[in-house]
């Protein structure tokens, strides 16, 4: 499997076993709501459905699965989840040009991007906001499903193909990734000693130590790779089908990327948890500021 055919199937599939856990849970669980997320549970799956759709419309032209301003019960989500990720492996069999730049309107608001923004976007704001729904259940007592690349790379893999103009979207994963990461840690390393050790409920543990954690795994990731950084792996010729790993277990070589992104994601979403919660600051790590700074996104 091509790496950024992973990312798609491993963001439907998170959302579709997060979604199904939480059903079941009592209404006091799903509509509890912290001041250092999002929302509620509720609120958060919406979101995530919903943003994925206005996502997709500015793509492949289609309506939004679920109304900004009607938002649905968890057992009704399932259904608009699943579309979406038909409505994704359909754009990336398709024919693409991923650095068209379009415009669009969003309210009153008019702007250009390029396209490969909103698949970027797409999979990054799963996995932040999941990682939300994850904290606040933790901090409720309630140990949430695990969601990583590995559980997914593990599953029976499905066949499936993705075009030329598909497989080009695979740089833009990984540059976001490096371009927050660097955000994180140039902000981070101009806190006081004191900032850098505070922590938050529901979180990995605090700022310095999820920090370290991060960039350990990326390089732990690129040594099952066997390659040195990011770069020399997209400049080279991956065999993504191969086995890696070690004694501790085996993975498709296609799974360490989509175990990368989805890492970085996830705990970057807890840095700025942690930020939040103690009164910080961070810096904004989506891919539209990333968009912004390659000059990707401009308003009209």
């Amino acid at each position: 499997m091509h790496p950024v055919l992973g990312f798609f199937r491993r963001n439907a599939w998170a959302t579709r076993e997060l979604l199904a856990f939480c059903a079941d849970l009592p209404p006091e669980v799903l509509t509890r709501s912290d001041p250092d997320v999002y929302g509620s549970i509720e609120a958060l799956f919406n979101h995530i459905v919903g943003a994925e759709g206005r996502y997709l419309r500015r793509l492949d032209g289609g309506e939004p699965e679920v109304a900004e301003d009607a938002p649905l019960p968890l057992a009704d989500l399932a259904g608009p989840a699943e579309a979406c990720a038909r409505r994704w492996e359909a754009l990336l069999a398709s024919v693409l040009d991923i650095e068209r730049v379009r415009e669009h309107q969003r309210g009153d608001l008019r702007f250009r991007m390029a396209d490969w923004l909103g698949y970027v976007q797409a999979v990054h704001h799963g996995d932040d906001h999941r990682t939300q729904v994850n904290t606040l259940l933790s901090r409720q007592g309630i140990e949430p499903p695990e969601l990583s690349g590995w559980v997914f790379g593990d599953l029976p893999e499905q066949p499936g193909e993705i075009s030329a103009g598909a497989e080009k979207l695979l740089p833009r994963f990984v540059d976001h990734h490096l371009w927050a990461i660097a955000q994180l840690m140039s902000w981070s390393v101009r806190l006081p000693d004191e900032q850098q050790e505070v922590t938050a409920p529901g979180t990995y543990g605090t700022l310095v130590e999820t920090l370290k954690h991060l960039v350990f795994a990326d390089h732990e990731y690129l040594g099952w790779l066997e390659y040195q950084d990011w770069a020399a792996y997209l400049g080279g010729e991956p065999d993504f089908g191969r086995r890696v790993g070690d004694e501790n277990g085996w993975s498709p070589a296609w799974a360490i990327p989509v175990q990368a992104i989805h890492h970085g994601n996830d705990h970057r979403t807890h840095a700025g948890t942690v930020a939040l919660a103690n009164q910080l600051q961070t810096p904004d790590l989506d891919v539209w500021s990333y968009a912004i700074s390659v000059g990707a996104y401009s308003e009209v």
